[in-house]
C-alpha cells in the first residue's frame, strides 16, 4: 500500500477509531480499531487498495469465562484477550449483534467453547460459554439483523448448543461426537474445520497427554466426511505466512476426498456457506471472472494449489508469475 493509499484508507474509516467504550450493557469496553476488517473490506471495495472479495467478522463475541482474562489500557479501558467482546445474558448478546451490525459486519463470530483441557488419560473436556438460551438469541438476533453466525467450539455442550440453536457455520469440532455430528446432518449445517493453528502445538500436547487437537481433528474430519457432513474450506492459517492455505487441500486429500472433492471445499462448498453462490465458485456467465491458474494438473497432483502462479480478479490479472 503506497502512503497516499493508506492515508485514502484512513481517511475511509469511520471517524472515532482511537478508543470507544462499548455501548453494550454488561459487556467489555473494546477497541473500535477491531472493526479493522470492515474498513479493509470498504477500502477493497472502493478501489482505495488492492485485495480479495470478503466477507468480514468483528470482535469475536464470548461470555465471562475462565479463558477471557480481560487486561487494562489506558487505565480505565479494559480489553479482552483474543480480541473478544464479552457480554452475558440474551439482553446483552443480542445488544452486541446489533452494534457489530450497526459497525458494517457481514458475519458475527461466537466462541462457544473457549477453554479446554485434557484429561490424563488424553480426553478432552471442554467448557461450555454461552448457554443455549444464549446462543439461540445470538442467531435469532444476528438472522433478524440479515448476518450470518460462525461458532468457535471444540466439541461438548458448546458444540451441541451451536448446532441445536441453527449457527450457519460450526467451526473447528475437534472432538466431534456422535450426537452433535446426527444434528449437523439433520439440519444440513456445515462443519468448517481448521488445521494449521491446531499443529502448532501438537509434538507438546502429544508428548504431555498422548493425544493434541491436531491428531483428534484428523479423525474427526474423516467422521464426518464418511457420514456426508459439508466441509467447507476453512485453514486456520492466520499464523502462517498468506498463502500457505493452499497446503489444506494435500491434507484432504490425503485424509479420503479425492483431488476434485478436494478443490470443491474451496470453490462451490464454500461459495455455498457464504451465500455467494450465484457469483463465485464456478465459471460462468453472470458470475465474477475471479481465477487462479496453476502450472500442473491439481487433479493429477494437489499439491500443484499450492503453486498458483496466476490470479485474476474481475476480469483483470492480479498476479501472473510468467510474466
Amino acid at each position: 500500500m503506497t502512503e497516499g493509499m493508506a492515508d485514502a484508507a484512513r481517511a475511509a474509516a469511520r471517524p472515532g477509531t482511537e478508543i470507544a467504550r462499548a455501548t453494550v450493557e454488561g459487556s467489555v469496553p473494546f477497541i473500535d480499531g477491531w472493526y479493522g476488517t470492515v474498513d479493509l473490506r470498504n477500502a477493497v471495495e472502493n478501489g482505495l487498495v488492492q485485495g480479495p472479495r470478503m466477507q468480514v467478522a468483528g470482535p469475536g463475541i464470548v461470555a465471562t469465562n475462565k479463558a477471557n482474562v480481560a487486561f487494562s489500557l489506558l487505565n480505565d479501558v479494559r480489553v479482552a484477550n483474543l480480541g473478544a467482546q464479552v457480554a452475558n445474558g440474551p439482553d446483552a448478546v443480542r445488544a452486541a449483534v446489533r452494534e457489530q451490525a450497526h459497525y458494517g459486519v457481514d458475519w458475527i463470530k461466537i466462541y462457544s467453547t473457549q477453554e479446554f483441557h485434557f484429561e490424563p488419560n488424553g480426553t478432552m473436556v471442554n467448557t461450555p460459554t454461552f448457554t443455549l438460551e444464549e446462543t439461540q438469541a445470538i442467531v435469532g438476533e444476528a438472522h433478524r439483523q440479515g448476518l450470518k453466525v460462525a461458532c468457535h467450539a471444540y466439541g461438548g455442550e458448546g458444540l451441541h448448543n451451536c448446532i441445536e440453536a441453527g449457527v450457519d457455520v460450526p467451526t473447528h469440532g475437534v472432538d466431534l461426537d456422535d450426537a452433535s455430528m446426527k444434528m449437523l446432518l439433520q439440519k444440513n449445517l456445515p462443519l468448517t474445520s481448521t488445521l494449521f493453528d491446531l499443529s502448532i502445538e501438537d509434538a507438546q500436547e502429544m508428548r504431555r497427554w498422548n493425544n493434541s487437537r491436531w491428531r483428534m481433528m484428523e479423525k474427526s474430519w474423516k467422521k464426518a466426511f464418511a457420514a456426508g457432513v459439508k466441509l467447507p474450506f476453512g485453514s486456520g492459517a492466520g499464523p502462517f505466512p498468506h498463502g500457505t492455505q493452499g497446503d489444506m487441500f494435500a491434507y484432504f486429500v490425503k485424509w479420503g476426498m479425492t483431488p476434485a472433492q478436494s478443490l470443491r471445499t474451496a470453490l462451490t462448498v464454500a461459495a455455498e456457506t457464504i451465500g455467494w453462490q450465484d457469483r463465485v465458485g464456478t465459471i460462468e456467465k453472470g458470475k465474477f471472472a475471479d481465477l487462479v491458474a496453476v502450472n500442473g494438473d491439481p487433479l493429477a497432483d494437489i499439491t500443484e494449489m499450492s503453486r498458483v502462479t496466476f490470479v485474476m480478479k474481475g476480469g483483470q490479472i492480479v498476479r501472473n508469475a510468467e510474466q
